[in-house]
């Protein structure tokens, strides 16, 4: 295999900021980049920049991998060694939604890096990893050959600043009460912010934003996010669950983001019932999964919702979900978005308890 003809250089190995980012590909592409962390719009924000980036060089070919419990490494390795003289550029996609690879995709990503094609670029994407994945063998290789970047959700200082830079990107000018009242809105959810901001850039262009145009906005919006579906299926309140869904669809938020919120849910939970099952305290397995103060009676009343099994089985619907919106299987995604919101309320017809040797 023909080794990437960048590495080795000096100049690699490098950890940045998300702000940094953009900045960072103008410098040109490395053969590797791990682009995590818990701020889902800064990871997705950053991994775009770099397809485009990627496209721009002549990386015209995109294929995309999915590490959950369905999915065999087999097919990236016959990828990563289909060498041609005449074979277009590629940029390799792995996402890690589970915020782990498992031993399978550890060690076909270790056998990848050991000796990077110098016609393909590879980008590992996903939530928060789980403890150790840094120290593994293939991160350690990917953050000496390539940039990992990891993102986190930001103090209210940094919140405020953001909104100032997104503000200036569509022309707009806002007071500072503005600023603070748009913050204290999206209570940190930055998806929620862009929102907001698109909304007012939409309402008034190139103007001054005072309280008057944020209140304003809000008043002419359904104020509904991905969050807020997420809070009422974890509540059991199916009602406005259906209701939150098809607005969102309405509205023309992406599946991809509509999914996220809710399987990452369902992954969060389905550990912790494991958890629990095998004999751990409640108060352990959730202080393990860093699940915040404000939102354990949240949990545990979801939890005691479904068996460890049921919440394998939404794990699983979560998972076909995804293949579906990747066009790798047929159906309607928001129908099967809605039977999983429902299904995390506890709505469902039923959810039978299954033979879990086939959920991974």
């Amino acid at each position: 295999m023909v080794r990437h003809p960048q590495v080795g250089r000096k100049w690699y190995d490098v950890k940045l900021y998300s702000n940094r980012f953009k900045e960072h590909l103008s410098k040109g592409l490395k053969p590797v980049y791990v682009i995590t962390g818990e701020e889902p719009l800064q990871v997705n924000e950053c991994s775009d920049a770099l397809r485009e980036k990627a496209r721009a060089e002549g990386y015209t070919e995109r294929l995309v991998y999915s590490v959950d419990i369905d999915t065999s490494s087999d097919e990236f390795l016959q990828a990563s060694d289909n060498l041609s003289l005449f074979a277009e550029k590629k940029l390799l996609e792995v996402r890690l939604p589970r915020g782990k690879t498992g031993r399978e995709w550890a060690q076909a990503l270790n056998r990848y890096l050991d000796a990077p094609p110098d016609d393909m670029v590879l980008l590992v994407c996903g939530g928060k990893l789980e403890r150790g994945v840094s120290n593994s063998a293939w991160y350690k290789k990917a953050d000496k050959l390539g940039a990992t970047v990891t993102t986190w959700p930001k103090n209210p200082q940094e919140l405020l600043a953001w909104i100032e830079q997104r503000l200036q990107q569509h022309g707009l000018r806002a007071t500072r009460s503005a600023k603070a009242l748009i913050a204290q809105r999206v209570e940190g959810n930055l998806l929620a912010a862009r929102q907001e901001i698109d909304k007012l850039a939409l309402l008034y262009p190139d103007a001054q934003i005072g309280d008057a145009e944020v209140m304003s906005a809000v008043a002419n919006s359904s104020r509904y996010s991905v969050f807020d579906l997420t809070q009422a299926a974890l509540e059991g309140n199916a009602r406005r669950a259906c209701k939150i869904l098809q607005v969102l669809e309405g509205e023309g938020v992406a599946e991809i983001l509509v999914h996220w919120s809710l399987a990452q849910e369902v992954r969060q939970l389905s550990q912790i019932a494991q958890q629990q099952l095998a004999g751990v305290p409640a108060e352990t397995a959730l202080r393990q999964a860093r699940v915040p103060r404000h939102r354990v009676a949240l949990v545990r009343k979801a939890l005691n919702r479904h068996t460890e099994r049921q919440w394998l089985t939404l794990l699983r619907q979560a998972a076909r979900i995804d293949r579906l919106i990747k066009g790798r299987e047929s159906g309607d995604a928001w129908v099967e978005l809605l039977q999983l919101a429902l299904g995390i309320a506890g709505t469902q017809l039923a959810i039978p308890d299954v033979d879990t040797s086939k959920v991974g």
